[in-house]
This record gives structure tokens, sequence and C-alpha cells, in this order.
């Protein structure tokens, strides 16, 4: 149900009165495309303050796994809620081992042990302490060095930004970050960093991360980082061999591995994990977003039963955010699971993505699209000036803006960096709305394509 005018004039000047708006810059939000004001979700769709409705290709920020309007979820809390709302983070609840041990069942290889937190960004921190206490328990305490990927996001706090490789000029206000980060390049084949085609690269951006760990010297390294398939980075899935490379690297050195899973997990590329495509167990796993399709805060991180180990003596894992293990989140992520397995919803990914990945390359006919990749429900279509030499747009041509700003016109939301757009809608997705997603997206690029007189 739509607003009255002057409601929903009222609401926005409320919102720039008293909010901090992330992300867009002050004089962007000011314009006509600038920000909406949400009041309903309903599956795969979002209606604004002024009753237009939106498919949701961007899941949000990619947590929507379930999709809008899930009340069974808000059903569990509530429950839980007139049960127990809170404990200390050092007294654990029913359904925060029950969540704990559903998690050992569904994660890869032998992760089975878990330490919740809040967001993604405290469960990046959260394996990055777990990786530099194990090496100080273990006798190690010179390994404090982490090996992250350029283009790769991993979060909002100090520790996440002083390891990851994405929008630095955004965060070069809080520099000097913590001295730790170290980085190679992504396994972006489209844009190698380095002019090199695969098979015959040899996977140079893997075993740069053997080169940093050898000229540095191995017992200064704690972790490598990395997503699964990186969101930030455009969406480009590895090749076969990339992940299990680096796995054999990580064991040679004594450098644990961390994969980042907070926007890739819960079955978000057609797997539970993302990792599991590649038949890589990572020593530690981090998880938020999908766990509860984005209805409460829950993150965490699931590590082996010998990283755990250390542990399990006078030191305990100095790790301990207040809503950690909460009883209600925990009860709202089971309740998320539970869905995600009746529906069939990591499945429903696999076969939605591959609709949607076959129907995009459709687009490929256009002289301004360079690429077209994807895995599960997570999608890149990547604008180019010049197909032949994969030249950028001049930023006078406001290609990205222009893009978004005919989207949206036409119903549809997704995100975007630089010119690559990305579509990663909720998993319970049918295929007429992926058809409509394809149609909208064709006739986005074809009004470009004219505009821009190719």
């Amino acid at each position: 149900m739509a607003y009255k005018i002057n409601q929903a004039e009222q609401v926005r000047k409320a919102a720039f009165e008293h909010l901090i708006i992330p992300v867009r810059p002050w004089d962007y939000l000011h314009t006509p495309e600038g920000f909406r004001i949400w009041v309903k979700g309903e599956g795969v769709r979002l209606t604004d303050i002024e009753g237009k409705t939106f498919i949701d290709g961007a899941a949000g920020w990619q947590f929507g796994v379930a999709g809008h309007g899930r009340t069974e979820i808000g059903d569990a809390m509530r429950a839980q809620i007139a049960e127990l709302v809170i404990t200390a983070p050092e007294y654990p609840n029913i359904p925060c081992v029950n969540l704990a041990t559903k998690l050992a069942e569904l994660a890869p290889g032998n992760l089975t042990k878990v330490s919740f937190c809040n967001s993604g960004s405290e469960a990046v921190e959260t394996a990055l302490k777990m990786a530099k206490q194990y090496h100080v328990l273990n006798g190690e305490p010179t390994r404090y060095k982490v090996i992250g990927r350029r283009g790769s996001y991993h979060g909002v706090t100090w520790g996440c930004m002083s390891v990851m490789g994405a929008y630095k000029n955004l965060f070069k206000d809080f520099e000097p970050t913590v001295p730790m980060g170290r980085w190679v390049a992504q396994p972006y084949c489209y844009r190698c960093d380095y002019g090199l085609e695969y098979p015959s690269c040899n996977l140079l951006c893997a075993r740069e991360i053997e080169n940093h760990i050898t000229f540095e010297d191995p017992l200064t390294f704690s972790a490598v980082i990395g997503e699964s398939i990186s969101h930030s980075s455009y969406v480009c899935p590895p090749p076969p061999e990339y992940w299990p490379m680096v796995r054999s690297i990580c064991d040679k050195y004594g450098v644990l591995l961390i994969v980042d899973e907070v926007i890739t997990g819960f079955g978000r590329t057609g797997k539970w994990f993302g990792c599991m495509h590649y038949d890589c167990v990572p020593d530690i796993l981090d998880f938020a977003k999908g766990i509860t399709s984005g209805y409460i805060p829950c993150g965490g991180a699931i590590t082996s039963p010998k990283i755990a180990k250390k542990f399990e003596g006078s030191v305990p894992f100095t790790n301990f955010p207040t809503w950690g293990g909460n009883p209600v989140s925990s009860a709202g992520a089971l309740a998320n699971i539970a869905i995600i397995e009746r529906e069939n919803l990591v499945e429903n990914s696999a076969k939605m993505g591959k609709r949607l990945l076959d129907g995009l390359k459709g687009l490929l006919k256009y002289p301004i699209v360079g690429d077209i990749r994807g895995i599960g429900l997570m999608c890149c279509i990547e604008l180019v000036a010049d197909k032949k030499t994969k030249a950028f747009f001049k930023p006078e041509q406001n290609v990205t803006e222009r893009v978004f700003t005919k989207m949206e016109e036409k119903g549809l939301l997704a995100r975007e960096f630089g010119t690559n757009v990305l579509l990663t809608p909720p998993l319970n997705i049918t295929a007429p709305d992926i058809d409509k997603i394809v149609d909208i997206m064709d006739r986005v690029v074809s009004e470009l394509v004219k505009e821009l007189g190719y």
C-alpha cells in the first residue's frame, strides 16, 4: 500500500535529517533515483514508499536466500522470545547448540566446531583471530600476516579492512590499518592481472601465494583468506584447479586457509557452500547473511577439531561478541535452514541459476557486453566500451548510472561494481521471474547501445 505523497516526503525528509546513509555519495542521494524507502517485501519482490514494486535482483545485499515475507522465520523467533531471549556468551542455549549441530552436518569435510557472532564482518574477524591465536597456542607466535586477494571484500571492521583488497579508495581515510595484509591477484580470467590466458597461465594467481610466503618468511604467515567465488570481484568462478592448489600451498607452509562464505553460503552458488564446487575443505569457514536470510543478524566461523583442540586447554578462544549464539537468532537460523531444505532451494539455485546464466548469454550479441559469467544464482554482466580490447567506458559517459536508472524504471534491482551488473535474486525465484529479469536486461542493454551510438 502506497503512502500519501505528503507522508512519503515527511519520511524522506526525516531520513536526510537523522540518518547517516552509507555507500552512496550525499549529492547522489538527493537525485530521484538516489535512494528508495522500502515498506514491504514478498517473495522475490520489494515495494517502496511510493507503491512501486521491483524484482529484488540483489536479494538485499545477497542475504535474501528464502525470500521476503517468510512468516515462519518470525514465528520461530517469536516462540523463542517467549522462552529465552539472551544468555551470556559463555553459557550455551538449546537453539545455539542445535544450530551448531546442524551446521556441522551441512559444512564440508571435518568442519564441526562453531564460534558464533553477529555479522559477516565479525565472522571474518572471528576467523582471523582464531587463526592468529591458534598459531600462538601452537608455539608459533610470529605468524601474523594474512594473504588476501585484490578485489576481495571481507567487511568494514578494522581487521577486515586490513586484509581485503576491495575499495581501497573508500578506506584510505582509515589508514594505516593493521599491518598484516598482503595481496595477490584474483582468478579473474577475463581480465588477468598478468595478461595471461587459462590454462597456459599455469594458475599464476594461485602460485603467487607461495611466492609471497617464501619471499617474506613462511613463519610470519598466519592465513590465506578468500571468498570461494568473489562477489565484489565481479563473480569470477575460479578454474577447477585453483582452490586445491591454494589448499596444497597452505598445507606445505603450515598456513591456515580461511574461506569466506558470507555471500556464497547457504545455497547461493547451487551448493550449500561455494567451496564444495572445488572439493576444497578450508581450515576455517566464515558465514553470515544467508544463514537467516537476513531476518535477524547471525554469523560465525566453523573450524575443524584440530584447530579447536588448541582452545580446549587453560587458554580459551578469546572472542565473545555479546549476541554470538543468541537463542533468538539461532531459532531464526534454524527455521530458515528448514525452509531451504524443505523447498529444495539449493537445488533451485542451481537450476534457476543455469536458466539465468543461459538467458543472459543472449546479451553477448550486443557490442557493449564483454562477458557473462556466474554460478548458481550469482551472475555478472560485464559491460565494455570495446569487446576486442575490453576497454572501459569513459567516466563522462555515466554508463553505470544510466544502466541502473533504466533497470529501476523497468522494475529490477541489482548491484553494480563499476560497469559490472551483478544479479543475485532470492533462491526461491521461479522460471517466469528469471525470464523477466533476462527480458529487462535485454531491453536495458538494447536502449543503452542505441544511446551510445553503436
